[in-house]
C-alpha cells in the first residue's frame, strides 16, 4: 500500500513508511529517522534541499 512512492507503506516517497522523504521511517527527509533534516535523529538540524 504505497502512497505516493514505493516500497512498503512508503508516504510521499520511498522505503520502508518514509513520510516525506526516503530511507527507514523518515520524517521530512532522509536516513534512519530524521526529522526535519538528514541522517541518524537530526531534529531540525540539516534542513532538506527538498524544501
Amino acid at each position: 500500500m504505497p502512497v505516493g512512492g514505493t516500497g512498503i507503506l512508503p508516504v510521499g516517497g520511498t522505503g520502508i513508511l518514509p513520510v516525506g522523504g526516503t530511507g527507514i521511517l523518515p520524517v521530512g527527509g532522509t536516513g534512519i529517522l530524521p526529522v526535519g533534516g538528514t541522517g541518524i535523529l537530526p531534529v531540525v538540524g540539516v534542513r532538506l534541499r527538498l524544501l
